[in-house]
């Protein structure tokens, strides 16, 4: 009696399920695969900066001068670096607009917008208002003068939940096609 197998009917399969995956597929509501990553990534991004007080590369954060420190928590209520109106490491500003091909996510840091009047629990001093999360950013990455206090990069602590909603992503996209429940 021969024997019947369809492996090869299979691989085609798959293979074809492979080929046709990418960021641009539908993701979480009427979002992309891409906009989920880049999403996860910012939420990643933001949680390891409040909780650690670091980058993705480089030493935990220099702590702000005592004089500064001070000031800065009879001001705002907040002591940490990098940390001041929630504005440079809010999750839009951290995922900004990216731009999302079939085969990459490209995130460019934030949306050049000033802080909502909501994003500090005290009034806001000075120029707060006025400097763009974009501003923001570039002075704590470039301009800082106690160190390195790099925020927007990646590292293996802030990829796991990208692959996960990947892996995710990929199992459902092939059940789609497969009719699977």
């Amino acid at each position: 009696m021969p024997i019947f197998s369809n492996v090869d009917d299979v691989e085609k399969f798959v293979l074809k399920c492979l080929d046709d995956f990418g960021f641009d597929v539908p993701g979480k509501g009427n979002a992309t695969l891409g906009d989920d990553c880049a999403e996860e990534l910012a939420i990643a991004i933001r949680n390891r900066s409040l909780t650690e007080q670091r980058g993705g590369v480089g030493p935990v954060w220099p702590e702000n001068k005592a004089d500064y420190r001070k000031w800065k928590e009879k001001t705002y209520g907040e002591t940490r670096t990098n940390i001041r109106s929630d504005h440079m490491l809010s999750v839009d500003s951290l995922k900004g607009v990216p731009v999302i091909t079939k085969d990459e996510v490209v995130m460019n840091y934030g949306l050049g917008v000033p802080p909502p009047a909501s994003g500090s629990p005290k009034e806001y001093f000075g120029t707060d208002d006025v400097k763009t999360d974009i501003q923001r950013a570039e002075y704590a990455q470039v301009y800082q003068s106690q160190g390195d206090r790099s925020f927007y990069n990646l590292s293996g602590d802030v990829n796991e939940p990208v692959l996960h909603r990947v892996a995710e992503a990929l199992k459902q996209y092939i059940q789609d096609k497969a009719d699977l429940p």
